[in-house]
């Protein structure tokens, strides 16, 4: 009887360490090719942002670019603004709000030089849907100027009206204690 507790025993916990294992998520590999500084779930708690520029208005959550590469410019009201070309960063807890800590969980480029997967904020949305079906995304037209590709908690997103693009890669944040954020 006491073989057969500790075979089930073992048995248990072979499982248990076999599922933990296996039970990694999913996140989609950096693009070595891109110009992107930080990728989607970038611990950057410990990197210096002395060289970037934060978006104010958030709560919960930081937003940044790099002002070295992309000058400050001066909206309407004489205050300063984020250029309308640039790549920006959302900084906030992950994989849940009540994580804590500092990871980019959002990323926006209008720069089209700069590319996820050889697609870029200039691309059309047929190439979109090309490149992120043939990674196992699903994608969706959400309306004929937005393409959505999602898979396992991230998701991809173009938008295109006219001349104007805007690439998005975003991870995404749970909320299990329902924060405000």
């Amino acid at each position: 009887m006491k073989k057969l507790f500790i075979c089930i025993i073992s048995a248990t916990a072979a499982v248990a360490i076999f599922s933990a294992c296996t039970a990694q998520s999913f996140v989609p590999e950096r693009d070595e090719n891109s110009a992107l500084e930080f990728w989607l779930t970038d611990d950057v708690s410990q990197v210096d942002l002395g060289g970037y520029e934060f978006v104010p208005g958030w709560f919960g959550a930081e937003e940044f670019y790099n002002a070295e590469l992309y000058p400050t410019v001066t909206n309407e009201d004489g205050e300063p603004a984020a250029p309308e070309i640039c790549v920006k960063y959302l900084i906030t807890a992950y994989p849940d709000y009540a994580d804590g800590g500092s990871f980019i969980t959002h990323i926006e480029i209008t720069d089209p030089e700069v590319e996820i997967y050889g697609v870029n904020c200039q691309s059309t949305l047929d190439q979109f849907d090309s490149v992120f079906t043939q990674k196992g995304y699903t994608v969706t037209a959400t309306t004929s100027t937005l393409h959505v590709a999602e898979r396992d908690g991230f998701s991809f997103s173009l938008r295109r009206e006219g001349d104007e693009g805007k690439l998005q890669a975003q991870a995404e944040v749970t909320n299990r204690d329902g924060i405000v954020v």
